[in-house]
């Protein structure tokens, strides 16, 4: 399924900033789980660093002095982040923002992260660090059922609920799990394995619905 023409054109845009800045890998989906000073491997507490014009960003959705939680939960579902070329890179210790200028980071909460997840049935993408601004699912608006259970067979999660505007679906699950996502929905159902270690990625996009 082709991307709308709008978000394939701010997909292209945001892309060419964050390459221009050398802040490629905030820009779009990240495929690569190689560790760098800012990935979880290197550093499981970043301290939170402010940024004024981030802020100023922040302040334009309501959302300045929020929680990391809450700043994420919004952004997800916002189609005005795009619109602003305002960029949001969720890794597993911290949340980067970026007003295409100035870059900002927030930590993340030590005993939970945040599961982006973009079921499919034809087409999907790679991705590692989910992108708030720019990551583009296949389902947009369709209602399924996730569950995720633990090693043991223990259900840590159950919610049906309907894909935003981007195709995806986000949660806040514990941290260091290992165990299975199964999403069943539009007369399909899949499932994968899932971990939600230090070096675990936080958009989900390979999980074929059939």
């Amino acid at each position: 399924m082709a991307l709308p023409l709008a978000r394939a054109q701010r997909i292209a845009l945001s892309v060419l900033v964050a390459g221009t800045l050398g802040l490629g890998t905030l820009a779009g989906c990240s495929g690569t789980s190689t560790p760098t000073a800012s990935s979880p491997a290197a550093a499981s507490s970043p301290a939170a660093a402010s940024n004024p014009a981030v802020e100023a960003k922040l302040d334009r959705f309501g959302l300045k002095g929020k929680s990391v939680v809450e700043i994420i939960n919004a952004l997800d579902r916002s189609k005005e982040d795009n619109e602003a070329s305002f960029l949001g890179s969720v890794r597993q210790n911290e949340l980067l923002l970026t007003d295409g200028k100035e870059q900002m980071s927030m930590p993340m909460p030590a005993d939970k992260t945040y599961l982006s997840i973009a079921p499919y049935v034809d087409q999907t993408h790679e991705c590692f660090n989910h992108n708030l601004g720019t990551c583009q699912g296949e389902q947009v608006g369709q209602e399924f059922t996730v569950t995720i259970t633990d090693e043991s067979g223990k259900q840590v999660l159950k919610e049906t609920v309907t894909t935003y505007d981007n195709g995806f679906v986000g949660f806040w699950v514990p941290r260091n799990i290992k165990g299975t996502l199964t999403v069943e929905g539009i007369g399909k159902k899949g499932s994968i394995p899932l971990s939600t270690g230090a070096e675990d990625p936080t958009c989900i996009t390979t999980l074929k619905l059939s």
